[in-house]
């Protein structure tokens, strides 16, 4: 049980890190590691991020993370973002 509540934590964490990692490459101007960690999130963490039942972390910097993706120039995250606001 205990394993299964850190596999669930990681998807949250992993998001945290994506998302900030984002942040922080657009802020040094280096946009392919923002579109590598993009597609990352897109298509590795958001997957397993809806399976899980913890979203702690995502519910409380949600709005942080919306931000952050707004600066991204990909029709995809519009999609994210919505999700995000769902949340």
């Amino acid at each position: 049980r205990q394993r299964q509540m850190c596999i669930r934590d990681r998807y949250d964490s992993a998001l945290f890190c994506c998302i900030y990692t984002i942040d922080a490459a657009l802020k040094a101007n280096t946009p392919d590691i923002a579109q590598t960690c993009l597609n990352m999130v897109i298509d590795s963490i958001i997957p397993g991020f809806k399976r899980q039942m913890t979203k702690e972390t995502a519910k409380e910097n949600k709005a942080n993370y919306i931000q952050i993706l707004k600066k991204m120039n990909d029709d995809r995250v519009i999609d994210l973002i919505v999700y995000l606001r769902s949340l």
